[in-house]
């Protein structure tokens, strides 16, 4: 994970879920909608080079703010997170 990532999101955990996607889990409070907003901010502006090809990725982030157990938060999350693909990806829901 790049270094501004993490400083953007200070997640307490985090890993891949699976394919493309990562989850972090951050406990308490602090706006984590704002941060991952500069979070996907910072990772928008970085550009890869592959050989001669360049190219920039984009962000969808799917958000859980409350829930009563661990399995009712991940649903949540990937609920908006797939409604963010839906909608043309590089966006964030909550």
């Amino acid at each position: 994970m790049p270094n501004c990532v993490h400083d953007a999101i200070f997640g307490e955990v985090s890993g891949a879920e699976g394919g493309e996607e990562f989850l972090f889990v951050r406990f308490g409070g602090g706006s984590i909608v704002a941060e991952w907003h500069a979070a996907m901010e910072a990772i928008r502006k970085m550009v890869f080079q592959s050989g001669e090809e360049t190219f920039s990725v984009t962000v969808s982030v799917g958000v859980a703010l409350d829930g009563h157990d661990f399995v009712t938060l991940i649903a949540q999350a990937d609920e908006h997170l797939y409604a963010v693909k839906r909608d043309g990806r590089n966006g964030l829901r909550a």
